[in-house]
């Protein structure tokens, strides 16, 4: 899974969708919120710069190909499944 950054949006690979978020920090963390409405995530930055998910299962909703349409366009169907964060 890749996170891309910008100034007003996440864009995370697994479905290209931007997602808004927010950054906060204390004297010891630092985290990133992404604001997906649906079911939020928050990242920990690591000393290292790394992300930190931390623990547990995240519903991830994507889609796969199911064929071509008569235009030659790929159709889709929804594909979900649970991916569960392991450090």
């Amino acid at each position: 899974m890749n996170f891309i950054l910008s100034p007003q949006s996440l864009d995370v690979d697994w479905k290209p969708r931007a997602y808004p978020y927010s950054l906060q920090a204390n004297s010891t963390q630092a985290t990133i919120k992404i604001e997906d409405p649906a079911r939020p995530l928050v990242l920990a930055i690591k000393v290292d710069g790394t992300l930190d998910p931390g623990s547990g299962q995240y519903e991830v909703h994507g889609r796969t190909i199911t064929g071509q349409n008569g235009d030659g366009d790929f159709t889709f169907t929804p594909l979900n499944a649970p991916a569960t964060w392991e450090l």
